[in-house]
């Protein structure tokens, strides 16, 4: 017979080993799935860690009541991401893998700071560097996508690029301004009243301090927004009325208020300003002139065909 203590002792060490083993499981079940994207499942977790990504950009408090506010609006932002990532894949099955380094580089340059590294940064908030990475890889697969599937229209870009630098060349004395740029639009979960609080919440976070290439890459639905919104050299003269007259009042550094342009609301950074002169690198402009031909060509197609592929795919949320 075995005596009772051994029998408590046994006891008490399958216990421990049960502990042990049933942790991680326990620590597994916390995720919960909260949609599905064509069979692709998004998690609490994830969703969590996009909703801390997007008050962090914002310059929002992380609380109960800016989570309730800013729920649905991450939760979105997730299901884009996922969509346009299974549209690389269709194309690709390399496609995220092949992403990686492009989007690590713009990852350092909209994240980090003079004090911190981006994955410092992120870490420091308890955000997961990957939420980000795959936010910007998403957009990187997503203008490859549009590439793809528009190759004959984006092969009129550089012919389209020499014909702007030419006519720029025509036109030396006029300014140029080196502009990044957020891009909002109507959506069918926010209409254009709600877009036109939005475009005022961010530039009041911006006002705060808020950074704008971290809120461009969270929020501008504009081809630069992998690149944190910045476009480049834009001549004064390519721009509309409506956008030299919110300029002219801005100096180096500084941020335009939100500008409505047909149901579109733009917030602009004015990163420098120049003249042109008759000495410069004609293939170096040549090449930002094609940066931003490519951008207006993203813009163009990226809405229709996002708007077709998610009215083809089955979502569901919980």
């Amino acid at each position: 017979m075995i005596p009772i203590t051994s029998i408590f002792a046994i006891f008490s060490l399958v216990l421990h080993l049960l502990f042990i083993e049933i942790k991680p499981a326990y620590a597994m079940t916390k995720a919960t799935v909260v949609a599905v994207v064509d069979g692709i499942a998004i998690t609490s977790i994830d969703l969590q860690n996009k909703l801390k990504l997007l008050l962090l950009t914002i310059g929002k408090e992380e609380n109960a009541e800016n989570i309730n506010q800013y729920r649905r609006e991450a939760l979105e932002m997730l299901v884009d991401e996922t969509l346009k990532i299974q549209a690389g894949f269709k194309i690709n099955p390399s496609a995220f893998e092949n992403a990686e380094e492009t989007a690590q580089a713009f990852f350092e340059e909209i994240y980090g700071d003079d004090n911190f590294t981006s994955s410092e940064r992120l870490q420091a908030a308890g955000i997961q560097v990957s939420t980000a990475l795959d936010q910007i890889k998403s957009d990187v697969i997503w203008t490859g996508v549009l590439t793809t599937k528009f190759k004959r229209q984006f092969s009129q870009v550089e012919s389209l690029a020499n014909a702007e630098q030419t006519r720029i060349l025509n036109n030396l004395s006029a300014p140029q301004y080196k502009i990044s740029e957020i891009v909002l639009m109507p959506v069918p979960s926010r209409p254009l009243e709600q877009t036109q609080m939005l475009a005022k919440q961010l530039k009041q976070a911006i006002n705060r301090g808020a950074d704008f290439n971290a809120i461009a890459a969270q929020y501008s639905m504009s081809g630069s927004s992998k690149n944190g919104g910045k476009i480049g050299w834009v001549k004064k003269n390519n721009l509309s009325f409506e956008i030299n007259r919110e300029l002219n009042s801005l100096k180096i550094d500084s941020y335009s208020n939100p500008i409505k342009i047909g149901n579109n609301y733009l917030i602009l950074k004015i990163n420098d300003i120049k003249e042109i002169t008759i000495d410069f690198d004609k293939q170096k402009e040549l090449e930002k002139m094609i940066m931003i031909e490519t951008s207006k060509q993203l813009d163009k197609f990226s809405n229709i065909f996002y708007n077709k592929i998610k009215l083809n795919s089955t979502i569901s949320e919980f």
